[in-house]
């Protein structure tokens, strides 16, 4: 059932409208049914196609939720019926992947071959097609003008049609998250989950477990996260194409993109109170946080954040004192710098005992007259041949005079005893 509106607007006009006329705004505007007896699905359809085809200055995104709630619970349902719009909703929820390919592959179809099967929602395109406005050349109106000469309309152009496709797609990511939203905000119990297919023979070479990936339908949290992740990768592109921007300039900058935009205007407001684990994670996905400039220099782990609104900690030192922090989180850098600190400390206690070990094995070595000296020698890890040292002058001449001495004859002894004088 749906509610009525709290000011209604008299469609008849004091001035009659002649035939002609009236024939014209009911061929042109595709709903030319009588909106007192649509059906609540028919509503729905109709508020649905109006929101995605429809400029925002005439349908604006945060009237969507409040205009689709005007289906409420009849008074015949009971507490434990669950609310209309869970049936209403189903066949408008698309995945992320069906409405990429619908602007990517189905209606530029469409709109090249200028046909279709004659749907509501083609004739709806076509209506808001015929109204657009033909603009985004880069020269005056004269040129304009003779740009579209001798085109029906100007999606033949292929530049101005793929910027529609575009500003179309995100309409529609927009659209299907604000009704996830509205499905796992409704009140009430969830409907029954339908039963199983019957089972059916599977085509030769597919899987069993394709088959049945395929038949399950995906929960609405899950879908809604993933909408979430292609805005999020929307972003991120978005950032690539300003790359000649500093990093700084991102971060500290209080423009908003269009899709905070749509979250803090639209989502948030709707929404917080009564799904604030899906907001949330929403922001964390469109608000990223930029590590500071001197955070870039620690290590990786400390300039990810996991969240938005978690504050950074500020470290406060003391000059006068070192004390160890009460608190007992501390930050990556913190442990580091404790690592580093503990490691040389140690480092240089070792050096220190290797140090003194030498000095006394030195002074125990000198004091010994039969003792030598011990000798340290360093181990060269060079491969290249090197001859040996060739003696010097001095050297040879001792050398000599030691074999002139082995081989000097001794003097001989008198057999007769030594002589008297």
């Amino acid at each position: 059932m749906v509610s009525p509106l709290h000011y209604q607007l008299s469609t008849r006009p004091k001035i009659p409208w002649n035939t002609a006329q009236e024939r014209s705004i009911f061929t042109e505007f595709p709903f030319d049914t009588d909106l007192e007896q649509e059906t609540d699905d028919q509503f729905v359809v109709r508020t649905y196609l109006q929101f995605l085809w429809l400029p925002e200055s005439i349908m604006p995104l945060h009237l969507l939720v409040p205009s689709l709630l005007r289906v409420s619970l009849s008074p015949t349902t009971t507490p434990t019926d669950p609310h209309p719009l869970h049936t209403h909703l189903k066949p408008l929820l698309q995945t992320a992947r069906a409405a990429s390919l619908k602007y990517t592959v189905e209606l530029p179809q469409i709109l090249v071959h200028g046909g279709g099967a004659g749907e509501i929602e083609e004739a709806v395109m076509w209506f808001a097609l015929s109204c657009e406005r033909a603009d985004g050349g880069t020269g005056g109106e004269a040129e304009e003008e003779e740009r579209w000469v001798g085109m029906a309309g100007p999606w033949e152009d292929p530049v101005w049609r793929a910027a529609w496709l575009e500003r179309m797609e995100r309409r529609e990511f927009k659209i299907q998250i604000l009704l996830y939203f509205l499905k796992l905000s409704l009140p009430g119990p969830l409907p029954a989950p339908p039963p199983p297919p019957s089972p059916k023979k599977r085509k030769r070479g597919q899987p069993k477990e394709v088959k049945e990936k395929e038949e399950q339908e995906p929960p609405a949290d899950e879908c809604l996260e993933i909408f979430m992740d292609k805005m999020s990768m929307w972003q991120l592109m978005a950032g690539l194409e300003n790359a000649a921007r500093p990093l700084d300039t991102l971060a500290t900058e209080k423009t908003r993109d269009w899709m905070q935009v749509f979250f803090e205007e639209v989502v948030k407001p709707q929404f917080e109170k009564q799904l604030p684990d899906m907001c949330a994670l929403m922001r964390s996905k469109l608000f990223p946080a930029f590590p500071s400039p001197s955070s870039c220099d620690t290590s990786p782990s400390s300039s990810r954040a996991t969240s938005p609104d978690i504050p950074k900690q500020k470290q406060k030192r003391d000059s006068s004192s070192t004390t160890i922090s009460k608190t007992s989180k501390t930050r990556p850098l913190t442990r580091d710098r404790d690592r580093s600190r503990s490691l040389s400390v140690s480092l240089a206690q070792e050096r220190l005992r290797l140090d003194r070990e030498r000095s006394v094995t030195s002074t125990g070595m000198g004091t010994g007259t039969s003792k030598k000296r011990m000798l340290n020698r360093e181990v060269s890890m060079s491969r290249a041949f090197k001859p040996k040292p060739r003696p010097t002058v001095h050297a040879e001449e001792s050398q000599a005079a030691q074999k002139a001495n082995v081989f000097k004859p001794k003097p001989k002894l008198n057999p007769q005893g030594p002589s008297v004088y």
